[in-house]
């Protein structure tokens, strides 16, 4: 039977690794949420720009303009509109799966250090 003891050098080193670790975990935290507040302020803007550029959508008919032409040009500009709409909701629909890979990957995070964390014992009374 061996005995191995342990040095108050050990317990301080371990004690300090598994701090250090604690802390980059922390920081990896704060990083990702960091991220996805970014990324839906991204969200926001893209929503404001859509509905500003709506709101601002009123074709006039020009001086000495047919109907036609007008016509014309207001499908030219519906359209260009429509593409660009597209292109932000895209780009809005990309940042969104962003975000959702990123709170999956925070949660995992999250989970896997509930692990590790010592339970304590709440069945100790104090007297």
């Amino acid at each position: 039977m061996a005995v191995h003891l342990i040095s108050g050098r050990d317990i301080m080193e371990a004690f300090a690794a598994s701090f250090t670790e604690q802390q980059n975990t922390n920081n990896e935290l704060e990083q990702l949420k960091n991220e996805i507040i970014s990324l839906e302020g991204e969200i926001e803007d893209l929503d404001s720009r859509i509905l500003t550029r709506l709101r601002n959508f009123k074709p006039t008919k020009k001086l000495f303009e047919s109907s036609e032409a007008f016509n014309e040009r207001w499908l030219h500009e519906q359209e260009l509109l429509f593409r660009l709409d597209n292109q932000d909701l895209k780009e809005k629909s990309e940042l969104e799966q962003k975000i959702k890979a990123l709170k999956s990957q925070l949660e995992s995070i999250v989970n896997s250090e509930e692990m590790v964390q010592p339970t304590t014992n709440n069945n100790r009374k104090d007297f």
